[in-house]
């Protein structure tokens, strides 16, 4: 079957599944139930005899990732049948919420529900944006700005982030095509987990005709684009001479790979000197590559700056807003082009139990989480699922809103995460509120920023948000009223806490990319993955505040007044 036919069948099939939505999740259930009924974990709780989803949510307790750590440990050491009856293809590997990795096993299943939706209805949404156009105008180079390196467990099974779980797998099976990307092998999975994003922006340049920039996270994909803006009379040189120019720190390893791989191009670098450095960033992506047709990146609230960035870059190029996915499994797809926090619950791939969230959760601690059949559009749900693989009633940590419906599947917005916000004055602020505050306080200032973050300000009296923005210049002093007003509107908790007395006034400092981007690197040499990061929103742990603290320091921001702070 050809891609394009696989792309249309998948639609029609994603379509089918959503209409009989109800029907999925049941059938999936039993099936579940059914072939993991002789494990260790079945056994203990009677899978064989559950013949319902009330019967299931009554015998099985709700879990955490606790619950099975040790379980997963011992199927990594070998030992069959504890929690899932297949054997693990893929170990799926997340920060987890403590910064410490989770390794997560991943059966076959798993990994041909998440190519069936990536590599079939995602393509055919985007195939179906393009109705005038043939298949290779649209998919016939993509820049690939994700990372998915060659590491394994111990007995050999492959290890990734979820982004890169068929790729992967593909891979190990000889069935993946690099060919569409435009890179070797090596630069679509390096073996060292490293930053090569100069290797891959120098092989994209290389290529006139890129259809299409593919990415995970939306702060990622800016930094692509901000990289390119800023170093490009170096790039064209590079380009032109074929060499690599110290400043970009480069290991030998990768130079010496780029001089015998990817040779001068004075050609492409001359077509490239035709575009002026200072007319970006508007509109850079189609003036580097004018074959470009859309970008592929994972968005929403908590992406908002980013993609309010990307889109300058971009101009009018459509952006599809990828998918809704976890280390856990793969949740939902957008629809449509252009159309953020939007994802229709994939009713094939887990089942699904929705806890009460926020004003339900507050009237009544002690409610059961419902089935997909029993959840109301305009309702907030703390996300609880049982995989193909081993987890069972497990509480994902996501916060979600129904805004919708697509045939009986709900159509979701990601809200946050349980217990994300700062919390420090039994406000329950959680990160969609202090996203939109930091939006509407960027609005309402006339100022642009792209990286910030939220430390508790432990003042002489009392705690206090403190919000430190990445700016190159300094603040209105009205700043932090104007920042605390925001905060106020976002969150009637904190805003009753603020007349309360027990929240002081915010505070808002303007702090260089050099805090960001040094504190970055110093997380990964505490060995953070670099493909698994995500933006810093809140500074929760006491050693991160502490070596934020410290780069701030180091610094010498005029804001920051020593001797204000207790550590």
């Amino acid at each position: 079957m050809g891609k394009e036919q696989f792309a249309r069948g998948a639609l029609d099939r994603f379509e089918k599944i959503c209409e009989e939505a109800y029907e999925e999740q049941k059938k999936l259930l039993g099936q579940i139930l059914k072939k993991n009924q002789d494990t260790e974990f079945g056994q203990k709780y009677h899978f064989g005899e559950i013949r319902s989803a009330d019967e299931f949510r009554q015998k099985v307790p709700l879990s955490e990732f606790n619950d099975y750590e040790a379980d997963i440990e011992r199927q990594i050491q070998g030992e069959q049948r504890v929690l899932m009856a297949d054997k693990p293809v893929f170990y799926c590997i997340s920060a987890g919420s403590t910064g410490v990795p989770k390794y997560l096993p991943i059966s076959l299943e798993d990994v041909r529900h998440h190519y069936f939706y990536e590599e079939g209805v995602v393509r055919g949404v985007i195939r179906e944006a393009f109705p005038e156009l043939g298949w290779e105008e649209i998919f016939g180079c993509t820049l690939e700005l994700g990372e998915f390196f060659r590491t394994c467990m111990e007995d050999g099974t492959p290890n990734g982030v979820r982004s890169g779980i068929y790729f992967r797998y593909a891979q190990e099976n000889n069935t993946f095509d690099v060919s569409s990307y435009g890179v070797p092998w090596d630069v679509f999975f390096p073996e060292k987990v490293e930053d090569i994003l100069y290797v891959k922006v120098r092989f994209a340049l290389d290529q006139e005709k890129v259809t299409g920039i593919h990415g995970v996270f939306a702060h990622k994909m800016l930094r692509t684009f901000r990289f390119i803006e800023k170093n490009w009379e170096l790039l064209l040189h590079d380009m032109e001479s074929g060499r690599v120019s110290p400043e970009f720190g480069i290991s030998k390893d990768w130079e010496e790979f780029l001089l015998h791989n990817l040779p001068a191009n004075p050609g492409r670098a001359a077509d490239l000197r035709r575009i002026s450095g200072k007319d970006f960033p508007s509109g850079m992506l189609k003036k580097i590559w004018p074959s470009l047709k859309y970008l592929r990146v994972i968005g929403g609230k908590m992406f908002q700056l980013y993609t309010d960035r990307i889109k300058v870059y971009a101009d009018q190029l459509p952006i599809h807003f990828f998918a809704y996915a976890a280390s856990e499994s793969y949740l939902g797809v957008a629809e449509k082009m252009n159309c953020p926090d939007a994802y229709t619950l994939l009713a094939d791939t887990c089942f699904y139990e929705f806890l009460p969230a926020g004003e339900e959760r507050k009237k009544n601690e002690e409610a059961r989480p419902l089935a997909m059949w029993e959840v109301e559009t305009g309702k907030q749900y703390e996300l609880v699922i049982t995989t193909l693989y081993g987890l069972y009633r497990y509480q994902l940590g996501d916060v979600v809103e129904v805004a919708g419906w697509k045939g009986k599947a709900p159509v979701v917005r990601i809200c946050g995460r349980i217990g994300q916000g700062l919390n420090l004055a039994d406000e329950n602020m959680n990160v969609s509120q202090m996203e939109t505050a930091v939006r509407e306080f960027g609005r309402e200032m006339g100022i642009r920023f792209t990286e910030y973050c939220f430390l508790g300000d432990y003042q002489a009296d009392g705690p206090g948000y403190w919000l430190c923005l990445e700016m190159d210049k300094a603040l209105p002093q009205d700043a932090g009223q104007k920042l605390d007003a925001q905060l106020g509107k976002a969150c009637l908790g904190y805003k009753s806490a603020r007349s309360m007395g027990e929240l002081s006034m915010a505070r808002v400092t303007s702090v260089s990319a050099n805090v960001f981007l040094a504190f970055e690197r110093e997380k990964e040499k505490q060995g953070g993955r670099t493909e698994q990061k995500k933006p810093t929103r809140i500074l929760r742990d006491a050693e991160d505040r502490k070596l934020f603290l410290e780069l701030l320091d180091r610094e010498r921001i005029p804001q920051l007044e020593k001797g204000e702070l207790t550590t």
